[in-house]
């Protein structure tokens, strides 16, 4: 018999074949079941003299039968190219019809001149139902930033009129009544122009997280020494304003979207310059390579970060300081979590020696293209 075989080929008693974590089958060239251990009965609920002797189709679903039997087959001729070991996930189908989700390897030896197959299973059922509820809030997950985006973009949208009229007739009472009334109104009719002013600010902010977050990726080869140098040369008056020395190695191509990318680095870079401490200040972009990724660093050596907050900066509307000490709506790093992320990477921050902040994150490197000859 196959399993006295067995036993003898691995030097292994019946009882540490039965005693295996794992189903095992053994088939006989003809495709019949030869033995099936302790854990394969369990598995498909059979005992497993109502199996041996019977084809091992019988575990399969009808539609699968004809298809199994061919590959089993060639793979008994070792006619497949991995015919020493190979795996597959199917479905089986259990004595009281139900289906189980197995993974299956299957090896080919010879035992007393003729071909056996040896099939461990496994049972997958707790694996695939843990994918399928990851798959499910993945997709719930999609649907609501979808939903956010969308709303965020209707609902920024359909202030900007009204927010318009506000502005002007504010502008209008300011520039007709200044002096007029008492210092009081004067006073009054700022605040409220300075109000207006932060929810254009805040409305332009949303728009943009929105377009971040729903618009679909144009991906290409994009060359970041290029991008930064165009941000640079944009931010051109406010780097000179505050004296700012900026520096960078030779930056990498990666894959990404253009204006996307444009869109994070540009974020960084105004955070380091807006975040300054009272020295002059200086910032570092950098890259160095890292499993398939482009790890990239933007160094500052401004006010630093709580480490206590170093997750929560990237959530939407967080703000670490008073408004009157550092203008913004606190959703520029949340943009930057949703760029990187959309490109596969992730972003996070770390302190800097001497002080200041590293903002890190990972893009994907751009395929290499060979030359032609």
């Amino acid at each position: 018999m196959a399993a006295t075989a067995l036993a003898e080929s691995t030097r292994a008693p019946q009882a540490t074949v039965e005693a295996l974590p794992n189903g095992l089958i053994v088939i006989d060239p003809d495709g019949r079941i030869d033995m099936m251990n302790a854990e394969a009965e369990r598995i498909l609920g059979y005992d497993r003299a109502e199996l041996v002797g019977r084809s091992v189709e019988l575990l399969l679903p009808k539609q699968q039968r004809d298809r199994f039997e061919r590959l089993r087959a060639r793979f008994m001729r070792g006619a497949e190219r991995h015919a020493r070991g190979s795996r597959l996930e199917i479905s089986a189908i259990r004595k009281d019809g139900s289906s189980v989700p197995i993974d299956v390897s299957v090896s080919r030896m010879t035992q007393q001149g003729r071909v056996i197959m040896l099939a461990a299973i496994v049972d997958v059922t707790e694996q695939k139902s843990a994918e399928q509820q990851l798959n499910d809030r993945a997709e719930e997950l999609s649907r609501a930033n979808a939903e956010l985006a969308q709303f965020a973009y209707i609902a920024s949208h359909d202030l900007q009129e009204p927010l318009r009229m506000v502005s002007s007739y504010l502008d209008l009472l300011r520039r007709r009544y200044r002096g007029k009334l008492d210092a009081e109104a004067d006073e009054f009719i700022g605040y409220a122009i300075d109000g207006a002013v932060r929810m254009k600010r805040l409305i332009n902010d949303l728009l943009g997280y929105a377009r971040t977050s729903d618009r679909a990726l144009n991906i290409e080869t994009v060359d970041t020494d290029a991008l930064v140098s165009s941000v640079l040369h944009t931010l051109g008056h406010r780097i000179q304003e505050t004296g700012a020395e900026i520096t960078r190695c030779e930056l990498p191509s990666v894959q990404g979207d253009s204006i996307q990318l444009e869109r994070l680095f540009m974020r960084l870079i105004v955070n380091a310059l807006k975040y300054r401490s009272d020295k002059r200040p200086t910032i570092h972009v950098d890259a160095s390579p890292c499993d398939g990724f482009w790890q990239f660093s933007v160094t500052d050596n401004g006010i630093g970060i709580d480490p206590r907050f170093k997750d929560q900066i990237f959530e939407m509307f967080k703000r670490l300081h008073a408004r009157d000490a550092y203008g913004g709506t606190g959703i520029g790093l949340a943009v930057c979590k949703v760029v990187v992320e959309r490109h596969g990477g992730r972003i996070w921050v770390e302190p800097a020696r001497g002080g200041g902040s590293v903002f890190l994150f990972t893009l994907p490197v751009a395929p290499t293209v060979e030359a032609s000859t």
